[in-house]
């Protein structure tokens, strides 16, 4: 069992898995690919470059920030919310909520797009954001 946090600034193009039962999970200034997990605790990427994120938490809050337009981004929050903050573009946008809102500014959502936003939160809001 693993409690604690992570706080990781790894080499521009290293493959980062992140794996925690609680604690918070931090990532930034990286262009490699992560999958990241959190049981208990808030996962937060910012200053992304990679082209290919998948980060879930349990229960916590997502927040990510991408200083260029991934290719695919999968954030799943089961109890919390999810902020994604993206270049502004054209994506294909897929979001889920069962109980809670979604907020989309600066992002063109088209299902023919070449980029992907994969987002769910169970229970909490989803706010995407272009810049």
């Amino acid at each position: 069992e693993c409690h604690g946090d992570i706080y990781a600034q790894v080499p521009f193009d290293a493959f980062l898995d992140t794996t925690l039962d609680v604690g918070e999970l931090a990532v930034s200034n990286t262009m490699g690919d992560w999958i990241g997990s959190v049981g208990v605790g808030n996962v937060h990427g910012s200053s992304l470059t990679g082209f290919w994120v998948d980060v879930l938490a349990d229960t916590g809050n997502i927040d990510l920030s991408f200083d260029l337009e991934p290719d695919v981004v999968s954030a799943t929050v089961r109890l919390g919310n999810v902020d994604l903050t993206v270049p502004s573009g054209i994506y294909d946008v897929t979001t889920v909520v069962h109980s809670g809102s979604v907020w989309m500014n600066g992002v063109v959502a088209d299902p023919l797009a070449a980029r992907e936003l994969n987002v769910t939160a169970n229970t909490g809001d989803i706010a995407i954001h272009g810049f």
